[in-house]
């Protein structure tokens, strides 16, 4: 492997370790929330918690900040502080709790949205079937597993009147209530990642309403990306040299052709382990540790079988319909540009378990395939990335059980997390991949035919929330996860309309300097 290239994949990791720090507080940093609230002050503080008194299950949830009784050194008894959290965050903690094996039963106790409160207590599934209205819950409990440590978590909606976590707060928050009497090294082989905070297929609840929230989100998500999807595309067309020519001026010629086609085979291998490594920072716990040389292993696993067996698919589709094509596998190196970005979104978002995109690898063709044949390869691909996702997704949700059951059984673990790698880069690689971009899979559909894509990127962006959010009952109810990737496409769709608009007037005032050509007339 070339040193350049080397030192560049290192580099690539270097960034991630200084972005997402190893071994770092599990806290938001941003104490400014909490400044205000009777757990700043009034005998209590403000303090930086050592991670390792943490419990396992909510380091997938950074808190706003941590307090505990003034003047006592403590890390054994705090309070973790999530302003603004809503109710879909409690069900996740909650649901954490039980994959980690610490909850064997009903343990949340809540009122609902008319102010009622329910006197059977449910688990993290019938606390999602009651809906975002819901105006109090709380649950405490020790581990079940060793009887050990106490867990108080108590979530207010904060607007609806009555019990609030404080009287300062005038939205949702959770308060956690924590006293250990042991440290939690949780970077064990055996020891759960977020990989295994994945929703299984049986806390699904389609109903027709939520069912339409989806197809309705699916469809706007796919008008708000498509029309501004291919402005971008076409400003980065016009300026492709002017942005990347440099790119290809830096790069020795030897490197360039390694990174473009005709890789050794063992270099595509070391591209499934690097993408493994910047996949892996997903965890927030990920680093030098036995947990993350699991992670390690089980993310290079499902990167190999993603794209190998998608290689395999598409390879003899080739074939078929177009044998002089002579398709070749190479790693698109440029994809771990991809594999970063969303490493970061689902960090920064707080987003668990986390998305990773797994489509690295792909075909190289001796001639290039007529546009209709290269439109079909792609929908194959995308439809395979869909299926594989789908199908990794029930082996999880039936693996997952038994690895709760069995708490520390390093095949389980691995096999049930594996599973989840598998489903995570296959469903969330579909929105990505199909954005309507020249150098993307969605670009290609797009140039063939604009309806074929819009109908494979809303198929995609619906599998993505399916699988990965909690859908909500109306359109006026959208909160969590759901709120917060709407969010983000809207962003998305403003920022590309607004680089379209500014390129546009670029482009006329350089016109306009151009001197005018003038002749005589014969």
């Amino acid at each position: 492997m070339p040193r350049l290239l080397r030192f560049a994949l290192a580099a690539v990791v270097a960034a991630l370790a200084v972005a997402l720090p190893i071994g770092a507080p599990a806290a938001h940093a941003d104490e400014s929330e909490c400044v205000d609230l009777d757990r700043a002050g009034g005998g209590y503080e403000l303090f930086d918690l050592d991670e390792k008194y943490v419990p396992p299950p909510l380091r997938a949830f950074p808190y706003d900040c941590v307090s505990r009784i003034a003047d006592r050194d403590l890390n054994t008894a705090y309070i973790l502080v999530y302003v603004g959290s809503t109710l879909d965050d409690y069900v996740a903690m909650i649901r954490s709790f039980e994959n980690a094996g610490w909850l064997d039963g009903p343990a949340v106790s809540y009122v609902d949205g008319d102010g009622n409160r329910e006197a059977a207590q449910v688990d993290s599934a019938g606390l999602a079937q009651v809906g975002p209205d819901t105006r109090w819950a709380t649950a405490r409990f020790s581990n079940a597993a060793t009887g050990r440590n106490i867990v108080s978590m108590t979530y207010t909606d904060g607007v609806s009147g009555g019990a609030n976590n404080d009287p300062a707060l005038n939205g949702p928050s959770i308060y956690i209530d924590v006293f250990v009497n042991e440290s939690f090294t949780a970077t064990g082989f055996t020891d759960p990642s977020v990989l295994s905070n994945l929703r299984s297929v049986f806390e699904l609840n389609l109903t027709p309403t939520n069912g339409a929230v989806l197809c309705g989100g699916a469809i706007m998500l796919t008008l708000v990306i498509g029309y501004p999807g291919s402005l971008l595309s076409g400003v980065v067309g016009s300026r492709y040299d002017q942005l990347f020519g440099w790119v290809r001026k830096g790069l020795p010629g030897r490197i360039s052709a390694a990174l473009k086609k005709d890789q050794p085979r063992w270099l595509v291998w070391i591209g499934f382990v690097v993408a493994a490594v910047v996949a892996g920072f997903v965890d927030p716990s990920f680093g030098f540790n036995l947990m993350s040389l699991r992670v390690l292993l089980t993310g290079f696993l499902s990167f190999a079988l993603f794209n190998v067996a998608g290689w395999a698919l598409v390879r003899a589709l080739v074939n078929r319909i177009q044998p002089e094509a002579k398709p070749a596998v190479n790693f698109r190196w440029g994809s771990l540009i991809l594999v970063v970005v969303t490493v970061l979104v689902a960090r920064l978002l707080e987003f668990s378990p986390g998305i990773i995109f797994g489509l690295v690898a792909g075909l190289t063709y001796a001639v290039t395939l007529v546009a209709s044949r290269k439109a079909i390869v792609v929908l194959v691909g995308s439809a395979f990335a869909l299926a594989l996702g789908l199908v990794g997704w029930v082996a999880f949700s039936l693996l997952a059980p038994l690895a709760d059951a069995s708490f520390g059984n390093p095949v389980l673990v691995t096999l049930t997390e594996f599973f989840s790698g598998v489903t995570i880069e296959g469903i969330s690689s579909l929105p990505l991949a199909l954005l309507p971009f020249a150098a993307l899979d969605g670009g290609t559909l797009l140039k063939w035919k604009n309806w074929v894509w819009a109908i494979a990127y809303a198929v995609g962006l619906a599998a993505f929330m399916l699988v990965l959010f909690t859908i909500p009952d109306s359109f006026s109810t959208i909160e969590g996860d759901f709120s917060r990737w709407l969010g983000l496409f809207l962003i998305y769709a403003v920022v590309a309309v607004g680089i379209w608009i500014v390129d546009g007037r670029l482009k006329a005032r350089k016109k306009a300097k151009e001197p005018v050509a003038t002749g005589r007339r014969a």
